[in-house]
Parts: C-alpha cells; structure tokens; sequence
C-alpha cells in the first residue's frame, strides 16, 4: 500500500534591484521535509519482465541557496545568471537496495541478507542464494541531487536597416548525481557536465516579428 506523501517547506527570501534599477535580483534559502516520499522504480531491468514499481522511500531533507538576477550593460546588452547549491540526504530509508560491492563487503557495509519470507540470513550467505539484501541509506545523498548547478546568458542586439539583428549564448553546468534512487552505484553516477546554446536572429525592431536561428547542445558528446 502506499502512503499519502507530504512534504513541510521554509523558505527566507529577498529580492530587490541596484544601480539605478538596471540589475536585479532574486535569492532564497530554503529547506524542504519529506515524508513517505513517492518514487518510481524500474524492476527486472534488462529481462522481458522489465516494468515499474511505485514505491514509498521514506523521509528525505533537501535543503539549499538559489540566486538568480540579470544586469542590463547598455539598451542593447543584458546578461543573466542562475545560481543553485543543493544538500538533498535520505533521513529515513531503511530497506535500500544494496550495491553489489556492499554485498560483498556486508560486514562493512551494513548490508543484511534475507530470504522472500523475511527470515535472516548469516553475512556469509553465498550471494547467489540470497533473495534480498538491503541497507539503511539514512544519512546518503539522494538521487537526482545535483549539488551545484549554474546558468549564464548573455543577449545582445544592434539594429540593421530597420531591423533588429539579435544574438546570444546561455553556458549551463550542474555538477555529478546518482540516477538510480534504489541502485547507489558509480555505475550511476551521472556524470557533471556543461553545455551551450546559441541563437542569432533578425526581425522587427518592436518584435511583432522574428525569424530565428537556434544552436542546441553543443557540448554534448
């Protein structure tokens, strides 16, 4: 059966503006309390009984610092900035899947051995008769927990006959995170990385009209 999720956030924010009103910005620290946290988990991965699973995980905490703001240099240059620092930890999660190498190394690692029945089962167990391994993650960083992430752009137009010619950058990076909630294996690391988007385009100086040309994912592999 699965429970209601619910979920307490604290928020304390300002924003405001500076030289003149021609840079602003917005920042907020927060802190976000989750209970009986709903996730979707793939199970019997790579076999044809591969489906999905809704499951509780328990109770999680993210908590952080999010900055945002742009500057106007002239009429005609504006740059923006986006700025993310996240702590997000499982608080209470205490039958996670273990890795294979906690397996292994159950005497380290905490990891515990049972039957389908729920009977114990001695850390010395083979692991080829074990049906269920599991782990208290209390304490470990949550999936899809980027700790640090940015956002730049930079937007600059001249005009062009009567026209207004228009051309900009935005560089993205956000830094490495698990991608599997119930799998915290380096083979789920996603890795960090960066990317760039341009575009340039022409169009009416009052923007009724616009025909743009749009560079996505550049850095991409």
């Amino acid at each position: 059966m699965i429970e209601p999720e619910s979920s307490k956030t604290y928020e304390l924010g300002a924003s405001g503006s500076f030289w003149d009103g021609r840079g602003r910005f917005q920042s907020t620290l927060f802190r976000v309390d989750f209970d009986d946290l709903i996730a979707t988990t793939v199970t019997s991965v790579g076999t044809d009984d591969q489906g999905t699973q809704v499951i509780n995980i328990g109770k999680q905490r993210a908590e952080g610092f999010e900055l945002s703001g742009g500057f106007a240099w002239s009429e005609q240059l504006n740059m923006s900035v986006n700025l993310s620092i996240l702590d997000s930890a499982f608080t209470f999660f205490p039958n996670a899947n273990c890795t294979e190498h906690e397996v292994r190394t159950a005497a380290e690692s905490g990891c515990l051995f049972f039957e389908d029945d729920g009977t114990s089962l001695p850390l010395s167990t083979d692991p080829d008769d074990i049906d269920v391994a599991v782990i208290d993650r209390a304490g470990q960083t949550a999936a899809y927990s980027p700790k640090f992430g940015i956002t730049y752009g930079i937007d600059y137009w001249v005009p062009f006959r009567g026209l207004k010619v228009d051309t900009g950058a935005l560089v993205t990076y956000q830094s490495s995170y698990f991608s599997d909630f119930r799998e915290f294996d380096k083979s789920n690391i996603q890795r960090g990385a960066a990317d760039l988007n341009l575009h340039i385009g022409i169009g009416e100086m009052t923007d009724k009209w616009r025909l743009g040309l749009a560079l996505r994912n550049l850095l991409e592999p």
